[in-house]
């Protein structure tokens, strides 16, 4: 029996360079805006709590946030991630 040589075996791809890894394209609108583009605005969606605490002058955190074209009006992308809530700048 021959044993198999090191050309003969399949290429080991590291972890960090695997397709997995790599991050997914980002959504673009008809108008071809990505969510990094300046025509494409954040908006938050409270619970009924948040709601009230916005009328009386207090930011809540939202649920949720909506990236939309201003342009077309089409949703890219909606998340619920805190991590990209938190990162987000929905004032200004």
């Amino acid at each position: 029996m021959v044993e198999p040589r090191e050309a003969d075996a399949p290429a080991r791809v590291p972890v960090a360079d695997a397709p997995e890894a790599t991050p997914a394209k980002s959504r673009l609108c008809k108008c071809g805006h990505a969510r990094g583009h300046h025509m494409v605005s954040p908006s938050g969606e409270y619970t009924f709590l948040g709601w009230c605490l916005i009328m009386i002058g207090i930011t809540a955190e939202p649920r949720a946030i909506s990236f939309s074209c201003r342009e077309c009006g089409q949703t890219l992308e909606r998340t619920t991630d805190p991590k990209v809530i938190a990162e987000t700048n929905l004032f200004g």
